[in-house]
């Protein structure tokens, strides 16, 4: 019976940290797809010590969580949805699966 306890507590461990280690893993990919699609080249979010590199600036985004569901960023994104009456300038031409991460690490982003 102990032997039993101790192996279901270490398979509860470990699918704890494993899950722990799964939504890290996945913020930073959210933080890759961000700076591989260039959106640094507009956008900067500070809250993520992430500066705007070109000469165009648009809106930090450190905060755009506490505003928008990650839904609404894959439209807008996709220029299937409007902000204040405007697209967004280009469209995400990543895979539906990177747009998903990135809406949701975007999303994630609230104070």
């Amino acid at each position: 019976m102990k032997s039993r306890n101790l192996v279901l507590a270490a398979l509860f461990s470990v699918s704890v940290l494993g899950s722990a280690a799964f939504a890290q893993q996945k913020d930073g990919d959210g933080k890759k797809i961000f700076e591989a699609n260039k959106c640094t080249m507009c956008h900067s979010l500070k809250a993520e010590k992430i500066e705007a590199t070109g000469k165009s600036k648009a809106p930090d985004l450190s905060t755009v969580g506490a505003k928008q569901k990650p839904e609404w960023i894959e439209k807008f994104l996709k220029k299937n949805e409007k902000l204040e009456g405007k697209q967004h300038p280009m469209a995400f031409k990543g895979t539906d699966a990177e747009l998903k991460t990135l809406a949701s690490w975007l999303a994630s982003h609230k104070k």
